[in-house]
C-alpha cells in the first residue's frame, strides 16, 4: 500500500529550505533541508530538546510537578528514556541500528479508519500481520525476558490486581465500550487510594457535534457520547474527584473538516456561498495552518483527570 508523499518545512531562509523532512510513498521519512545532515549526527540533542519542549506544553501530562508519559516518548530522565539514549549512542558510534523501544499493535487491519489512529498508514501487503497464535507466542516470550506484558481482560484485573496501579489511562476507548459504568468501576477498582484515572474521549459538544450522518461517530463504531457535563456527574457516581478537564486545540489536521462544518451552518446565498467558501478554504485555512492559529481553537478531543477518594 503506498501512501500519499507529503513534506514539512520548519524553517526556511531566503526562499531555501533549511529543516524540512518528506514522508516518501513507501513510508520512509527523509530529510530535505540543508541543515537536515547536522541534525541526524545530532540526533540525540534534537530528541531531547523536542521532547522536552513537548511535554513543556502538555498540562495533562504532569502529575505532582513530575512529567507522565507512555512508551513512544518515555520522560525526561526516567529508565526508558536513558536506555533509549544508551541506545542512541551505540547507533552513532557503532554505525548500526540497536532496538531503543519496542510496540506491539495486535493489527493494523481495522475497518473504521478513525482520524486520531495511524494504523492505516501501517499496512503493507508485502508483510504478513501476526496470527493470534503469534501473537500470544511474542507476549509470553516478553514475559520470559522479564517485561511486566499482561494479557487479561478488564474484569480478570480488578480481581486479582485490586488497589495496586497509581495511574489507569483510557485513551479514546471509552466511546466504544458498551457497558461504560462497568468498564469505569473496573478501572476505579484498580486504583490506589489517591490513584489518577486519566481519560481522553471525543467531546459530543464540540466541533464535531454539526457533522450530520457521521458514521464513525455513531453504533456499532462509537457506542457511547460524552462531553464536560457527563464527566463532571461521575463522581455522584463513583469513588472519584474531578481534578481537571482540559480540550485538545484543533488539530492540523482536522482544520479542514472544521472549516466546512462551520460553512455549512451559513446560509445559502447564490454566488455569494461560492465566494464565501473560495476565501475559507483558499485563504483563510493556509494562512491558519502557517500561523497555528488553529492553536486557540477547541479540538476533537476532552480530557479528563480524577483522582480516586
Amino acid at each position: 500500500m503506498s501512501l500519499e508523499e507529503r513534506e514539512q518545512i520548519f524553517w526556511k531562509f531566503l526562499g531555501r529550505k533549511m529543516i524540512s523532512y518528506k514522508r516518501l510513498k513507501n513510508g520512509h521519512v527523509i530529510g530535505t533541508g540543508i541543515l537536515n545532515p547536522i541534525l541526524d549526527r545530532l540526533s540525540i540533542l534534537v530528541m531531547i530538546f523536542f521532547q522536552s519542549n513537548f511535554y513543556k506544553n502538555v498540562a495533562v501530562g504532569r502529575w505532582k510537578g513530575r512529567l507522565v508519559s507512555n512508551t513512544f516518548a518515555p520522560p525526561i530522565g526516567s529508565g526508558p528514556m536513558l536506555r533509549a539514549l544508551k541506545g542512541l549512542i551505540k547507533n552513532f558510534l557503532m554505525g548500526f541500528s540497536m532496538p531503543i523501544a519496542l510496540t506491539f499493535a495486535v493489527t493494523y487491519r481495522c475497518q473504521c479508519k478513525c482520524v486520531h489512529c495511524s494504523a492505516a498508514d501501517h499496512i503493507r501487503k508485502d508483510i504478513k500481520e501476526l496470527t493470534t497464535k503469534e501473537s500470544k507466542k511474542l507476549i509470553d516470550d516478553a514475559q520470559k525476558l522479564g517485561r511486566p506484558v499482561h494479557l487479561k481482560n478488564l474484569d480478570d484485573m480488578k480481581l486479582e490486581q485490586s488497589g495496586r496501579f497509581d495511574v489507569a489511562c483510557s485513551f479514546q476507548v471509552l466511546e466504544h465500550v458498551s457497558d461504560p459504568a462497568g468498564f469505569l468501576g473496573g478501572c476505579v477498582k484498580l486504583l490506589k487510594p489517591g490513584g489518577r484515572l486519566l481519560i481522553s474521549v471525543p467531546n459530543s459538544i464540540g466541533f464535531i457535534r454539526l457533522a450530520d450522518n457521521d458514521l464513525l461517530n455513531t453504533p456499532p463504531h462509537h457506542v457511547t457520547r460524552w462531553s464536560k457535563f457527563v464527566f463532571e456527574s461521575l463522581p455522584r457516581y463513583f469513588s472519584l474527584e474531578l481534578q481537571k478537564i482540559l480540550y485538545e486545540p484543533l488539530a492540523p489536521y482536522h482544520i479542514s473538516w472544521y472549516a466546512n462544518l462551520q460553512l455549512s451552518r451559513l446560509p445559502h446565498v447564490p454566488y455569494l456561498t461560492k465566494v464565501i467558501h473560495f476565501f475559507v478554504l483558499k485563504l483563510v485555512l493556509p494562512l491558519a495552518g502557517r500561523t497555528r492559529f488553529n492553536r486557540f481553537l477547541r479540538g476533537h478531543t476532552i480530557y479528563v483527570h480524577y483522582q480516586k477518594r
